[in-house]
């Protein structure tokens, strides 16, 4: 995991205890600056993982692992709200995360999350209110694409060489 990855989780586990960023730096020893640094990401916080870890009464390994929900079997996974500007829907790219049940993760863990409101909806298997999960792979033959066109993102039945995943499931806010 990288640095930002990290320090998503120290937010994460930090939030979870409704400790403030000023309150874990006391337990760890740093400004709540260094805290910020260290969740947006910008500074590493390998020199203090142990520390952190143990102010937030965590193993390290959590810290340093992708993020799991124990109550609902879940991985953060990247969620895109509006199209990259290098159209590549990676980790890298994106500035929010989204829980994604296991059973899509282990489909393709480099799976992402769209959500549907940015969405040409050219089918009616998408209600549009909420969030679409896909993968990199052909995995089944009720087929459902995401697609990248001149005039945006759009679902299709059809493969052609502008699809960029797979929609394997939506989640419709209601």
């Amino acid at each position: 995991m990288n640095k930002k990855e990290i320090g998503e989780n120290i937010k994460i586990y930090r939030n979870k205890k409704n400790f403030t960023q000023q309150e874990l730096a006391d337990k760890v020893g740093v400004t709540w600056e260094m805290i910020s640094r260290y969740e947006r990401g910008i500074s590493s916080p390998l020199q203090k993982i142990d520390g952190i870890s143990k102010a937030l009464s965590i193993e390290t390994k959590d810290l340093l692992e992708p993020y799991k929900s124990g109550d609902s079997g879940c991985r953060r996974v990247p969620l895109f709200t509006s199209v990259p500007k290098d159209f590549r829907f990676v980790k890298e790219n994106a500035k929010f995360y989204y829980p994604c049940p296991d059973w899509i993760y282990e489909l393709d863990n480099g799976c992402f999350v769209v959500d549907s409101g940015i969405v040409k909806n050219n089918t009616l298997d998408i209600k549009n209110n909420g969030v679409l999960y896909v993968v990199d792979k052909d995995v089944n033959k009720s087929n459902l694409y995401l697609v990248l066109t001149d005039s945006g993102l759009e679902t299709s039945k059809e493969y052609s060489n502008k699809v960029i995943g797979e929609i394997v499931a939506e989640e419709v806010r209601i």
